[in-house]
């Protein structure tokens, strides 16, 4: 009698287990994946936004100083020029910055 409630009791656990929600994995994978910032930004919206993701950049190498020109490469894609301080001078960097909101070029 204990044996024929083994079934009973696998096949009750195993949602538990996760094993009853393997055929959602490859649309989790999916969204897990693509965490990434979803929103694609505008051409008006696009320069604001890569002045501010290339001045975060710009501060894992020096201390920020200043954004010199935002130049708009397509309806997409915005470069962006500024300067950073070291501890032994100044020097320059070019930032390329995508509308999905991923820095593609940092040139420093």
């Amino acid at each position: 009698m204990r044996i024929a409630t083994l079934p009973l009791l696998i096949a009750a656990t195993a949602p538990l287990a996760g094993c009853a929600y393997l055929p959602l994995a490859p649309a989790v994978a999916d969204i897990v994946a693509s965490g990434r910032n979803q929103y694609v930004y505008t051409a008006d919206e696009l320069p604001k936004a890569a002045s501010e993701a290339c001045r975060s950049e710009a501060y894992r190498y020096g201390r920020f100083m200043s954004i010199d020109s935002v130049q708009l490469l397509s309806q997409t894609t915005a470069r962006v020029h500024g300067t950073i301080q070291y501890t032994n001078g100044t020097r320059s960097f070019g930032c390329t910055f995508r509308n999905d909101g991923r820095i593609i070029d940092f040139d420093r």
